[in-house]
């Protein structure tokens, strides 16, 4: 087996080789494999939860605060989207809706949540999957259905950055659960009628005398 290569994004968005046996720096990173990318940002620096084997909890804990963080049920965070603002004063994330990826139905949202009060915000919504992404304290980037947008937090206000079609970090999309089959019909059908022994006609009874 072939050992991972790790490489850093440079200023420049360029990808700079790192020395032969460099261990993985610390941090969030992207695993490439031909010409997919998934974005591995676990663990997270002071999040807790209970993460399933995809990067999924339905509820995070800030630990400086202690606030516990949840999406609505049957949401899920994606603890592989989450990223801190600079100053460390929000947590941006991505959550799945739901699991069952019906085609043109949306199934993630962005969120930011206050990390001394636990207050959450939803910014945006998609059916082809968000990547969120910090450009100052106050200022998150989003990757959406409809290109890219930078919201300013503080101002309360969104702007469309012309021609851009996504981030560095990819888009985060619900991990797929096929839907149940429907059960199988059940109906139990009527038995079948109790019948005599005897079917036909009923010989003459054997009295009297010849």
């Amino acid at each position: 087996d072939k050992q991972k290569a790790w490489q850093r994004l440079d200023d420049t968005f360029k990808m700079t080789p790192l020395p032969p046996k460099t261990a993985r720096p610390p941090g969030a990173y992207l695993e490439v494999r031909g010409r997919k990318a998934k974005l591995r940002a676990l663990p997270l620096e002071n999040v807790t939860a209970d993460w399933d084997g995809h990067g999924l909890a339905s509820a995070i804990r800030i630990g400086k605060s202690n606030r516990v963080v949840s999406v609505p049920s049957p949401g899920l965070i994606d603890g592989n989207s989450a990223v801190w603002s600079p100053d460390r004063s929000q947590l941006a994330f991505v959550a799945q809706l739901d699991d069952l990826c019906t085609p043109n139905t949306i199934s993630s949202a962005a969120f930011i949540a206050d990390a001394a009060t636990g207050k959450l915000h939803e910014l945006e919504r998609a059916a082809k999957g968000l990547a969120v992404e910090w450009v100052a304290d106050h200022k998150l980037a989003i990757a959406g259905d409809g290109g890219v947008a930078i919201y300013d937090l503080e101002a309360g206000t969104q702007a469309i950055v012309e021609g851009a079609k996504g981030l560095v970090a990819p888009r985060q999309r619900p991990k797929c659960t096929a839907a149940e089959p429907e059960p199988p019909d059940t109906d139990i059908p009527d038995p079948e009628p109790d019948l005599p022994e005897h079917v036909g006609p009923i010989p003459p009874s054997d009295a009297g005398g010849h």
